[in-house]
């Protein structure tokens, strides 16, 4: 029996979420030495021209899905930012 289309596309997005896990997991770690930097720099966690900078683009690079990917990134960002804490 061939795979159908809905087996086909939730395949596609198991290997997609791998690699966001990847990435992610790679993000946070970046994450964890900026934090470590800023510690030992005595610089604040947050940086809101950087926030706001990374949701712009995201509008630019993804106009179709703006809204839905800004939202996930500000959670990506509030968890960094704990991270970092």
């Amino acid at each position: 029996m061939t795979p159908s289309f809905l087996q086909q596309a939730r395949q596609q997005i198991d290997d997609i979420d791998e690699i966001i896990i990847s990435l992610l997991s790679k993000r946070f770690d970046i994450v964890q030495e900026i934090g470590q930097y800023k510690k030992q720099n005595q610089l604040p966690v947050l940086d809101s021209s950087r926030e706001q900078s990374i949701l712009d683009k995201i509008a630019q690079q993804a106009p179709d899905y703006a809204a839905n990917i800004q939202a996930i990134y500000q959670e990506i960002m509030r968890q960094a930012k704990n991270n970092e804490q």
